[in-house]
């Protein structure tokens, strides 16, 4: 009994004093190998943590970490494969844009080589070639054709405001006689908002009319149609087309002020007091304390609004305007992204003058940013329509059109006539 205790005991103290014993009794050249392979392991760890790849002398253990590591291996590689094209076009999408910016002006230039006298090409070449740019231009072009016939004598009887020429009639009526009721202008407004607006500030406005004449009808592509008195062709050709003044100010909402000269800024505070029935209801708007709430116009001025929106899912609204502009061979500075006030104030005015919804529905993205408090980045505002009412929103980046939401991100064109320019 006492002889198999002390083996069992001795054996119980076996590993440290066997290792203690076997080092101490190893000769030199050993103990000099122990060492290296102490430091070969330790610098295996320190590669494995670094993740510095270190070769496995021990096959089997070397299959066996292969094995426990080839499901995140897989799982990796899977990703990257996922990651990589969202990098590329993540990467790419400056460059997308600028070439984009590239073709627009290349389409440009090739328009104008094509319309110069000086380009030696033959006159089939000229022509395919102005055919395949009229392709590309198909963005909203005023177009009047030249081989629709007009109305016969018995329908200009019919027609007391086609019998006398356009040319032979008072400005601002020539511009009626095309727009009709699309033609909101300051004597309009005011029976609009029950309050007449100044003689001065009538004044000032028609003043601003010959700009808009000129830059619209006296043209090399319009002006025959001005002097044939085409004035049916005309209306068709502007039938998507209001023509609007936005005013710098606007009577003073009833309860304000009594005196019928007051007047106050044309902001989206005032329009949602006077028009407060076109926008949602309930209470304060949530952009009611953000700056461009109670922004006027810089100054008054006319402005040709489309009725149709030019779509930007592919093409920036910058893009979109400058194919716009050249398609209906005007300054692309007159061409313009709108405000989210002048965007508000036509959809109130006109929509009331024509009692229906005139403009198509989008999600139109302004050229109207904002930063709220803690946040590092702008959102831009684009308005729409919903339950007939107008709504305004914010968002960064573009709204994208999805099922729930049928709502196509576009920009409203607008051509702008402002005082000196």
């Amino acid at each position: 009994m006492d002889g198999t205790a002390a083996t069992h005991s001795d054996l119980a103290e076996a590993p440290n004093g066997t290792d203690a014993a076997a080092t101490a009794s190893l000769q030199p050249a050993e103990l000099e190998e122990l060492r290296r392979h102490v430091r070969q392991t330790t610098a295996a760890i320190s590669d494995l943590l670094e993740g510095r790849p270190h070769p496995l002398d021990d096959e089997k253990a070397a299959h066996e970490l292969a094995a426990a590591l080839k499901p995140y291996v897989d799982r990796l590689y899977t990703l990257r494969r996922l990651l990589e094209p969202l990098e590329r076009i993540r990467d790419n999408r400056e460059q997308i844009r600028e070439l984009q910016a590239e073709i627009a002006e290349d389409v440009a230039a090739v328009e104008d080589a094509s319309s110069s006298d000086e380009l030696p090409v033959d006159d089939e070449l000229a022509a395919e070639l102005r055919s395949e740019i009229a392709a590309v231009k198909r963005d909203r072009k005023i177009f009047v054709p030249d081989d629709e016939p007009e109305p016969g004598p018995e329908s200009a009887a019919a027609d007391p405001e086609a019998r006398v020429p356009l040319a032979q009639r008072p400005l601002p009526e020539r511009l009626r006689v095309i727009f009709g009721p699309r033609l909101v202008d300051l004597s309009r407004l005011g029976e609009l908002l029950e309050a007449p607006f100044a003689e001065s500030e009538l004044a000032a406005a028609t003043a601003l009319l010959e700009s808009v004449w000129q830059s619209l009808f006296d043209t090399p592509a319009l002006r025959p149609h001005v002097e044939a008195n085409r004035v049916a062709a005309l209306r068709r050709a502007f039938a998507d087309f209001a023509l609007v003044y936005r005013p710098t100010q606007l009577p003073a909402p009833n309860g304000q002020d009594d005196r019928d000269e007051a007047r106050v800024p044309c902001t989206l505070e005032t329009l949602r007091d006077h028009f407060g029935e076109r926008f949602m209801a309930g209470g304060a708007a949530w952009y009611s304390r953000l700056s461009f709430y109670d922004e006027p116009f810089a100054s008054g001025h006319w402005a040709l609004v489309d009725r149709q929106y030019l779509n930007v899912t592919f093409k920036r609204p910058k893009i979109r305007l400058m194919l716009y502009a050249r398609a209906n061979e005007l300054s692309t500075e007159l061409v313009r992204q709108k405000s989210a006030l002048e965007e508000a104030f036509d959809r109130c005015v006109v929509d009331a003058a024509l009692e229906r919804q005139f403009f198509t529905n989008c999600n139109a993205l302004t050229r109207t940013a904002y930063q709220q408090a803690q946040q590092k980045s702008k959102k831009q505002v684009y308005i729409y329509y919903k339950d007939e009412v107008i709504r305004i929103s914010g968002k960064r980046g573009t709204p994208h059109w999805r099922p729930g939401r049928p709502r196509w991100p576009g920009v409203m064109p607008s051509v702008v006539f402002e005082p000196g320019g």
